[in-house]
């Protein structure tokens, strides 16, 4: 009987270590263009550009990976205001719209939680965004995505028993029928 205490102890050890834990996620995207995209005035009015985790090294996935937080920071510069007035200003992300006033004549960092299109971007891990010049002219400098979560578990494309759980089975199906007779 204490060796099957002995081996279901052994078994219960194996599969506790070799149960693996959720590594996190913390990814950031940088979208910056050179020189820097001017919006409004007598430019375009609108510019679009996507952030993706799909081309990173070890890439998010979809479906597997999950999503608790993401943050979208977009910096802006102004152009100098000369029709006097707010240059304003419009970002829209996975349906979701930020409104706001630019700085007059320095850089300055919309920090924004990406809040309702955390779902999209869970979805497939990319996020588009398009600034709108609502009024005024201003200088689109950067864009930053930083998302945070858990890696999932990639489930095996076959159903092939890995070998090492083969022999742990024989062994303790060895052990039991050894423990049997002995009695």
């Amino acid at each position: 009987m204490k060796l099957v205490h002995k081996l279901t102890f052994a078994l219960l050890s194996l599969f506790a270590l070799g149960t693996a834990c959720a590594e996190n996620i913390n990814m950031t995207d940088i979208w910056a263009v050179s020189p820097d995209q001017r919006i409004g005035g007598e430019f375009p009015a609108s510019y679009s550009f996507t952030h993706s985790f799909l081309d990173e090294a070890t890439p998010y996935v979809a479906d597997v990976d999950s999503l608790t937080a993401a943050t979208l920071t977009i910096r802006l510069q102004d152009n100098g205001n000369s029709q006097g007035g707010d240059e304003t200003f419009r970002f829209v992300f996975g349906g979701q719209t930020f409104s706001g006033s630019n700085q007059t004549n320095a850089p300055f960092d919309y920090v924004i939680n990406v809040g309702s299109a955390l779902a999209g971007l869970s979805a497939d891990g990319i996020l588009d965004v398009t600034i709108f010049a609502d009024s005024g002219s201003f200088r689109f400098v950067s864009s930053t995505l930083n998302i945070i979560g858990a890696r999932g578990e990639v489930p095996p494309t076959e159903d092939i028993p890995e070998p090492l759980s083969i022999a742990l089975m024989g062994l303790g199906l060895a052990g039991l029928t050894a423990a049997r007779r002995r009695k």
